[in-house]
């Protein structure tokens, strides 16, 4: 267990570390799964001091960017815990999800208000300058769409702006998904009881994200798109929510019936590539939620 600890430990830093480098990209949804692992496995003592040990080398390593590795470090550290302390108490594996969720999206809401009221920072000026500045070189090599003006570059900076929530939801979602979902089998796999979540054919999201997605398609047709009022915001961000949830809900449903019918479980995999190439299919899943349709397939035949 010792040298378990260990390992998982300087996967912690190495993965910590990696967010200074172009891997960034895809390491960012793992960084939480060791310093979980580690939570769950070890005393909350023995957990300290690892963690100080993982500071410490990431602060000495990254040099004049060492307090920046130990913010980040903190930052995947604390829902870490939360979940790691969740697994535990035996929590279910919807608390355990929703509890990491909610505490990076906390963060995330904190960070940025920090930023903005101590320390200066405005981020959506940052974001701005960032959209513009990727946007140069490929206007001066002439790949963007003919007839881009300025004016087109300035409506796209206010529509990613306006998705700021979107982007802090989305990711809070997938970080808390990735790394309880891993996690859970590492877990059980050293002896930790930790649940997972329902099989995904089972799965059904409630039938009130309906009416939300109705409401929000027809405030969205009677709201200008040069509105910048709350309200629009709100549908800037609410609608593309909706819309995974019910690609979701169609992955499952394929699941689903990939179940009833005893097919080979390589079948629904296929089947979610359509959805991603054409994303109006995700109307199965809110039909799937609309109507009982499932009930119609397992009905016995007369």
């Amino acid at each position: 267990m010792r040298w378990s600890s260990a390992l998982w430990s300087v996967l912690a830093l190495l993965l910590i570390l990696s967010l200074f480098t172009p891997f960034q990209i895809v390491t960012i949804s793992f960084i939480a799964i060791p310093i979980v692992v580690l939570y769950a496995t070890t005393s909350v003592r023995a957990f300290i001091l690892h963690m100080l040990c993982v500071y410490l080398v990431a602060f000495l390593a990254m040099g004049t960017f060492g307090s920046a590795a130990i913010l980040f470090a903190i930052y995947f550290t604390i829902p870490a815990v939360v979940m790691g302390r969740l697994y535990r108490r035996k929590a279910s594996a919807m608390a355990v999800f929703i509890g990491g969720t909610i505490t990076v999206l906390a963060e995330s809401i904190i960070m940025l208000f920090v930023m903005n009221t101590i320390l200066g920072f405005d981020f959506n000026l940052y974001l701005g300058e960032t959209v513009r500045a990727s946007l140069e070189p490929l206007q001066a090599a002439n790949l963007m769409p003919v007839g881009w003006t300025p004016k087109m570059t300035d409506d796209l900076v206010a529509m990613m702006t306006q998705m700021v929530p979107f982007a802090l939801i989305f990711s809070s979602i997938l970080i808390a998904a990735v790394t309880h979902t891993i996690s859970q089998r590492i877990l059980n796999r050293q002896g930790v009881e930790a649940s997972k979540f329902k099989p995904l054919h089972k799965w059904m999201l409630p039938r009130s994200l309906i009416w939300y997605y109705f409401i929000a398609v027809l405030a969205d047709m009677f709201i200008a798109d040069t509105d910048t009022s709350f309200v629009t915001v709100v549908l800037v961000n609410l609608l593309p929510l909706l819309k995974i949830a019910f690609m979701v809900q169609t992955v499952c449903f394929f699941f689903f019936v990939a179940h009833i019918k005893k097919w080979n479980r390589i079948l629904p995999i296929l089947f979610v590539i359509p959805l991603f190439i054409f994303p109006p299919l995700r109307i199965i899943g809110l039909l799937d939620i609309a109507f009982p349709i499932r009930q119609s397939l397992v009905k016995p035949k007369m």
